[in-house]
């Protein structure tokens, strides 16, 4: 992580927050909370190790000579991302139903939101790219979903910490 980068910082931070916030409720209540804090935190270690970046240039190296490559298109890519995006939507729809309380059914929404920003990131689609490291003030758009996401999921654990608190 380069702390010059303010999108990456804001990132950091703002996962952090959502991270123990999580925690805190998931200490108080239990729950699906512990689940949301290791979310957060594994996605704060992918921001600081930038993960998602390298495993693309890895990706992309890998097929680059093969006619894959030279015959991709964002179909195929839309597509694979659909099935793994389909696979995630399905496991956190089955949690929800069995997760009780209105913080924690947000609180997994803003999770899934989150791990599908990365996964938008991971394939690196042109286009995609184009929009989220569009400079938007002093951090890339990708660093305001971040910090949008990781703020609902604050906002659901405050409001699970106060209607355990009743």
């Amino acid at each position: 992580m380069n702390l010059n980068n303010a999108t990456e910082l804001l990132g950091m931070l703002v996962l952090a927050a959502a991270a123990l916030s999580c925690f805190a409720v998931w200490r108080r209540s239990g729950g699906i909370w512990g689940v949301l804090a290791a979310l957060y935190l594994l996605l704060g270690a992918e921001v600081l190790l930038s993960g998602r970046h390298l495993l693309s240039g890895v990706l992309r190296d890998a097929v680059r000579g093969s006619t894959f490559y030279e015959e991709r298109t964002g179909v195929i890519a839309l597509l694979i991302l659909a099935l793994l995006v389909g696979v995630l939507v399905f496991f956190c729809f089955w949690l929800i139903r069995r997760t009780a309380g209105a913080p924690a059914k947000l609180a997994m929404l803003a999770g899934l939101g989150m791990v599908f920003v990365f996964a938008l990131e991971l394939t690196s689609l042109h286009r995609m790219d184009a929009l989220l490291y569009r400079p938007a003030g002093p951090v890339f758009a990708v660093g305001w979903l971040w910090a949008g996401l990781s703020g609902i999921t604050v906002i659901a654990a405050l409001w699970a910490s106060v209607r355990a608190g009743r």
